[in-house]
């Protein structure tokens, strides 16, 4: 059967709800579905308008199996195929191996939510690791980008999950935020007097 837009929202449905219930979905018939879809996917037999589903139902269904297919994406000229890319390599699998492709996309994708959603992606994957390198690549996005309050938010929220702040502290901080006068810059010099030692 040819996948449309109704069996791939079904199909997302079913995955959501292993999801939910906590079961691996390894371990269900939802999964014989997932792989007919990669293997479609990879003999171009999906049409293009549906990759976006495709793609976040692999994401969803944490089909790692795909994450060359889906990381070639990362530089598609579609921003939202980009978008749903980086939501698989860096929020669903946390996949370090895209940090390089991500850390670009931060610094030079033309979309401004783009690079904040690789921001945010940076600090999922390297979540509580006070990884250095991560940490002064985004610290030097925060005070380099003036421009654009909402990025600046994003490296603001990708500094403090690596940092190891959680994602509810987040959340609670997030909400509050007005402005970049709102950071805790305190907090901000702490970070970077770590990262010099």
């Amino acid at each position: 059967m040819p996948w449309n837009k109704d069996n791939l929202e079904s199909l997302l449905e079913q995955v959501k709800t292993q999801n939910y219930l906590g079961r691996d979905i390894y371990t269900t018939p939802v999964i014989f579905e997932v792989k007919r879809l990669y293997e479609d996917l990879l003999k171009s037999q999906v049409d293009n308008k549906l990759l976006y589903q495709a793609i976040l139902i692999l994401g969803e269904a944490d089909f790692r199996q795909a994450k060359s297919f889906v990381g070639d994406f990362l530089n598609s000229p579609d921003s939202e195929l980009r978008s749903i890319a980086i939501l698989s390599v860096g929020l669903y699998w946390r996949l370090k191996e895209f940090t390089n492709t991500l850390k670009k996309l931060v610094t030079h994708d033309q979309e401004e939510y783009i690079r904040g959603e690789a921001a945010v992606a940076l600090g999922h994957i390297y979540k509580a690791s006070k990884d250095t390198n991560i940490l002064e690549f985004l610290l030097k996005k925060l005070k380099d980008d003036t421009k654009e309050f909402d990025n600046q938010e994003e490296f603001y929220s990708a500094i403090l999950r690596v940092w190891g702040i959680s994602s509810r502290d987040i959340y609670t901080i997030k909400r509050n935020l007005k402005s970049e006068n709102d950071f805790d810059w305190q907090r901000i010099k702490e970070i970077e007097s770590f990262c010099k030692h």
